[in-house]
């Protein structure tokens, strides 16, 4: 499955509302931060400053956003074709955050029917 190339969206849920829709511009940007051509022209100075050689490989596997009511964690699974991004209030303690996600990629990885590479 070539979520992040066909831009697809698995599945949404949303404990807050309960919908288990997204409007598009959500799933759009998740896509261009790990795979749109601003972020690859950083990536493309990142290796650079860093003396890294270029090998085609997609360079940022994880961000974090905070924004004024919320963090914002995201991940590439391990088949670099699908992404997950956990949304949750500011009070949320960043460490446990970041825990929970990682502990849900082998899952959706298999799901996915992707090998788990972490």
């Amino acid at each position: 499955m070539k979520v992040l190339r066909s831009r697809e969206l698995v599945a949404v849920y949303n404990k807050v509302s309960g919908r288990t829709t997204l409007p598009e511009v959500v799933v759009t940007g998740l896509v261009d931060m790990f795979r749109g051509p601003a972020v690859d022209g950083v990536a493309r100075l990142v290796r650079q400053q860093r003396g890294v050689p270029e090998d085609g490989a997609h360079y940022f596997e994880e961000i974090q956003i905070v924004s004024r009511h919320n963090l914002h964690f995201a991940s590439v699974l391990a088949s670099g074709d699908a992404a997950i991004m956990l949304i949750t209030a500011r009070t949320t303690d960043r460490q446990e955050a970041w825990h929970a996600l990682r502990r849900s990629i082998p899952a959706l990885d298999v799901a996915l029917g992707a090998r788990p590479a972490r």
